[in-house]
């Protein structure tokens, strides 16, 4: 679902002068002030697509209740004292806001290309064909301020508001079914062939922006649009429809969320605000690169919020870490971003969530192309010395054979990032390991193998992962690209004996638990904090670290990480 507001800048403005002072008497002598402002507000400055009808009518109703609230029932008065709700089936419409043309240089294309999308030669036909057709959208627009118009106008007819909506009903049928032929086209798909035609118009549901909003896009597009699009994977929905490849960038995203973002961008004036609640993996993965290219293309000011999904999550039952991302464009040559950390939260702490957070000043990483979660200042100088010693990174160390010292690491950790040189305790009659969680590293010699054991088992790791990585699983990229830099031998001594207590502690304080067909060996590294501190110590000073860094890393999220009952039997990791 994606549930989309958007607010034009500009005020409902009279054409004439004598219209102007007409509204402001009209506010003036209204009996509910406030009541009048948000109905002129919904009517003129609200607009919204989904590609669900239910949606579109639960919109609806909530915008109709919030004027509702604006009146005191009058049981002595007709319709208990209050006026008709305003008619807004043209500002809130259902359709899919990615399937059909949405800008005039779409349309123009439209005009210019024959069936088989070869150019015509007599360019003047072709511009009179576009000509004759936006007159006929510059009228249906024309229709469509004037209802709206007339829903404030108190001596309304209630005949000619009917008359009027069924006038601008058709127009805009008119409209949409000539490009809804050229755009079947597209697809293969010939109008004429009646059965086909309707099959592919029930499934994917065009929607043309640039003439169901047509004044808007003339005059730039949105000032505001805001949207909560939908998560869901395109390969799920190319059976219902299919996306035209050439007008979007951001397909090896691979989620619909990414085209929701691409084509706001189209929408968007060039002045405008953008803002939009999507997994976070908008920030990192490097399959949402090209979607970043995207953001970063349309808009120098940048404001990314990341959030967990545990101990509490953003939106009840929706298992998915989000970030909210707001963008603008100014006519400035540098770039801006900013982020916050990578929020945890307890449900008691949901109403100070967002008067808390803090953005300070982020970048793209140069060597993952990654947007950074930093949200501190101790943060963003442990990055940059970290960066330095980027001559060298954990891949460097490692076997390029299935050789040498092993270590596995859980990649789906949650509060503690878990890395071992010993094989876990599983029992199954299916299968011999836990294969979806874990993952194995080899390195060249036992005492590097064993320093970057206990650099994954950090605190600093962790920090990395949630700063750097998506914060939910640990990939390849995110252990193999961490620096590390030159190890002077007396690091590797101290780390090797702080790797091998670790692991005796590991397990000291793990238990067996049994889950449906299997029996596996749980850990509680919080128990083992002392010890990865000493880790941290030692990592401060291989990086150079100031005290006020160290203090940070090893107090990071330390309300979340050590907040467990440990011994409930809850898995930690």
């Amino acid at each position: 679902m994606w549930k989309t507001l958007i607010a034009p800048k500009k005020k409902h403005r009279p054409e004439k002068f004598s219209d102007f002072r007409k509204v402001l008497k009209q506010e003036e002598g209204h009996p509910n002030r406030r009541y009048y402002i948000f109905k002129n507000i919904i009517l003129n400055n609200l607009f919204g697509v989904d590609i669900m009808e239910e949606a579109v009518e639960i919109c609806k109703l909530r915008l109709f209740l919030k004027l509702v609230a604006q009146v005191d029932p009058d049981p002595n008065k007709e319709n208990l004292g209050m006026e008709p709700l305003p008619d807004i089936d043209f500002n809130i419409r259902a359709g899919n806001t990615l399937v059909g043309y949405a800008t005039a240089d779409e349309v123009r294309k439209v005009f210019k290309e024959d069936t088989q999308g070869q150019a015509k030669l007599q360019f003047g036909e072709v511009l009179s064909g576009y000509q004759r057709f936006e007159e006929r959208v510059e009228l249906a627009d024309r229709a469509f301020k004037q209802f709206r118009r007339m829903q404030t106008d108190p001596d309304m007819d209630a005949k000619d508001f009917t008359n009027a909506k069924q006038t601008l009903r058709e127009k805009l049928k008119i409209l949409d079914d000539e490009l809804n032929r050229h755009l079947a086209r597209e697809y293969g798909v010939k109008a004429d062939k009646k059965a086909d035609y309707d099959k592919w118009l029930k499934s994917h549901q065009p929607f043309h922006w640039f003439v169901e909003f047509y004044g808007i896009m003339l005059n730039g597009g949105f000032d505001v649009i805001i949207g909560n699009p939908p998560y869901v994977e395109y390969r799920k929905v190319r059976d219902a429809y299919l996306l035209p490849r050439e007008r979007y960038t951001s397909e090896t995203a691979g989620n619909l969320y990414a085209f929701c973002m691409e084509r706001s961008g189209m929408l968007l004036r060039s002045s405008g605000w953008f803002g939009m609640i999507v997994p976070a993996g908008i920030l990192g993965l490097e399959e949402t690169l090209p979607m970043r290219e995207v953001i970063f293309r349309r808009f120098n000011n940048n404001w990314f919020s990341t959030y967990s999904i545990r101990p509490s999550k953003l939106f009840d039952g929706v298992d998915q870490r989000l970030c909210i991302c707001l963008e603008n464009h100014k006519d400035k040559e540098l770039s801006n971003i900013q982020s916050t950390r990578y929020q945890h939260w307890n449900a008691e702490e949901r109403d100070e969530l967002f008067p808390k957070i803090e953005y300070k000043p982020s970048f793209v990483h140069d060597r993952l192309t990654r947007v950074l979660q930093i949200g501190s200042r101790e943060g963003t100088g442990i990055l940059q010395k970290m960066e330095l010693k980027t001559s060298k990174t954990s891949e460097h160390y490692q076997s390029r054979s299935k050789n040498g010292f092993l270590i596995h690491y859980h990649r789906s950790p949650r509060y503690w990032i878990r890395a071992m040189d010993f094989d876990q305790y599983f029992k199954s009659p299916t299968r011999t390991k836990s294969v979806h969680h874990f993952r194995d590293i080899y390195f060249n010699d036992m005492r590097t193998g064993k320093f970057v054991s206990a650099l994954l088992n950090s605190s600093l790791f962790f920090f990395w992962f949630v700063s750097v990585g998506n914060g939910r699983n640990i990939t390849a990229t995110d252990v193999k690209k961490i620096p590390v830099g030159d190890v002077r031998d007396e690091i590797l001594a101290v780390m090797a004996n702080l790797s091998d207590s670790l692991m005796r502690d590991y397990k000291k304080n793990s238990f067996i638990r049994e889950r449906k067909d299997c029996e596996f060996q749980e850990f509680r590294p919080s128990l083992s904090k002392p010890i990865i501190d000493q880790i941290d110590q030692v990592l401060a000073k291989h990086y150079g670290f100031s005290d006020e860094e160290l203090d940070s890393i090893i107090n990071y999220d330390i309300k979340y990480r050590m907040g467990r009952v440990v011994g409930s039997g809850e898995e930690e990791n």
